[in-house]
C-alpha cells in the first residue's frame, strides 16, 4: 500500500488533448506523472509521491453517440452516470467491475 500524497503539482485538464500536450512536455523535462481518476484505488496507486505531476482525468466527462450503436466516453465520467445515460437511449453496461463502479 502507497502511503504518499503530495503532489508537486496538480493539473485537471478538460480535453483529451490537454492531457497530451501535459504529458508530452512532462516527459520532455523527466517529470513522472501520476493519472488519478476518481481516486477510488484501493491499494493507494492513485497518490502521488514528491516530485510527481498528479494528473487528474476527473474533468473529461464527455458522452456522445456519434455512430448508430456506438458510444465515446471521456475518462472521468462515473460509470453510474454513464449507466444512466446509457439506459436513457436503450443501452446498458454489460459488467460492472467486482459491482463497485465508483
Amino acid at each position: 500500500m502507497r502511503l504518499q500524497g503530495a503532489p508537486c503539482c496538480q493539473v485537471m485538464p478538460r480535453r483529451p488533448d490537454t492531457v497530451a500536450r501535459i504529458i508530452r512536455l512532462a516527459h520532455e523535462r523527466n517529470i513522472p506523472v501520476r493519472i488519478r481518476a476518481q481516486a477510488h484505488s484501493l491499494n493507494g496507486s492513485s497518490l502521488p509521491v514528491p516530485g510527481e505531476l498528479l494528473l487528474s482525468t476527473r474533468n473529461i466527462r464527455h458522452v456522445s453517440f456519434d455512430e448508430p450503436g456506438t458510444v465515446t466516453v471521456g475518462c472521468g465520467v462515473v460509470l453510474w452516470i454513464l449507466q444512466h445515460i446509457l439506459r436513457r437511449h436503450g443501452f446498458d453496461i454489460p459488467v460492472l467491475n467486482d459491482g463497485y463502479p465508483g
